[in-house]
């Protein structure tokens, strides 16, 4: 699988892409999300190919879960992450929060 079969895997899935821009019309990063019930989700910072970001975050905006690499690693990693709740679901805050997407 390569990067686009990645992101086309995830856009199968449900995930809600968006591409903020600059000033100047460049994109900045693209960001992928995942919405579940009760407040939590997961999302995909985009940088390039071989930089991206993966993070699971509760419904108080606390990360309890993070990873970096590749796009292809990190659409594998959070496709096999168990939903919120269920048994082995990382869902201990980390003492981070997340501060937001910019421009989303």
């Amino acid at each position: 699988m390569d990067a686009l079969d990645a992101l086309t895997r995830l856009t199968r899935a449900g995930w809600v892409f968006t591409y903020p821009r600059d000033d100047t019309g460049g994109i900045i990063a693209g960001y992928a999300v995942r919405l579940w019930p009760g407040g939590w989700w997961d999302g995909l910072i985009l940088h390039a190919e071989h930089e991206c970001e993966a993070i699971r975050v509760d419904p108080d905006n606390a990360l309890t879960w993070r990873r970096d690499g590749t796009v292809v690693d990190m659409v594998a990693a959070v496709a096999e992450l168990p939903a919120p709740g269920e048994r082995l679901a990382p869902s201990l805050a980390t003492g981070s929060h997340f501060s937001g997407f910019t421009n989303f």
